[in-house]
């Protein structure tokens, strides 16, 4: 990735289970009142409606230890976009209950970023195909829109808006966290970050802060 120069990007899993799932959820509460779930009869009918799936589970089950089978495991994946001067937050028309203007976030990605995350995504495939754990059939390709909504979003972490520079042309801050042409303005905080990292901003938000603390108190002394 580095040789390609791609962006930082995550990945993480989860697991898409057989739908028997259903009906052994079901058996478990009827059996044990193991977790929250319907009523008797609706369990019933649960267990009764997939009578096959179920049966072979526990067949699985008491023979061999094994669980409820997994179909897939649905792949998702985090990462930084390019910086780009055209996604701004500004204030808009609309104004809240107490008559603040509310803010409006326009998030603008570029072609870059599909492709930059659809070239990681084919890398990660071929490595799987190679070590014949699976397949990887990726919905994000270089040549194909977006994703819907429902499979594409943001992480809701709230980074950029001063950004950090020595340019104060191209960024609010300077290298140690103040606001250029203000002698005692500091930010400390994910908004100084010039992109957006693939995980989450937290730690490096506290380690900031901690420069920022040390270089104040050098200030001071």
């Amino acid at each position: 990735m580095r040789l390609l120069h791609l962006p930082n990007i995550r990945f993480f899993w989860d697991y898409q289970f057989s739908p028997v799932i259903a009906g052994v959820k079901a058996l478990r509460r009827l059996m044990d009142g193991e977790g929250p779930g319907g009523s008797v009869l609706s369990d019933l009918g649960a267990v009764i409606g997939d009578l096959d799936g179920v049966s072979s589970f526990v067949v699985r089950k008491m023979l061999f230890g094994e669980g409820v089978p997994i179909e897939a495991l649905p792949l998702v994946c985090n990462w930084e976009q390019e910086p780009n001067p055209d996604s701004r937050v500004f204030l808009g028309s609309e104004r809240d209950r107490i008559g603040m203007r509310e803010i409006v976030v326009d998030w603008q990605l570029t072609e870059q970023d599909k492709r930059s995350a659809a070239t990681a995504l084919q890398l990660l495939g071929t490595q799987i195909g190679r070590t014949g754990f699976g397949r990887l059939r990726s919905s994000l390709t270089a040549d194909a829109p977006w994703p819907g909504p429902e499979h594409f979003y943001g992480d809701e972490h709230h980074m950029g808006t001063t950004r950090m520079h020595r340019d104060p042309t191209l960024g609010v801050v300077d290298e140690n966290c103040r606001v250029h042409s203000m002698a005692n303005l500091y930010v400390a905080g994910s908004s100084v970050f010039p992109t957006g990292s693939a995980s989450n901003p937290t730690l490096t938000i506290v380690a900031l802060a901690l420069r920022l603390a040390d270089h104040l108190k050098k200030q001071l002394t």
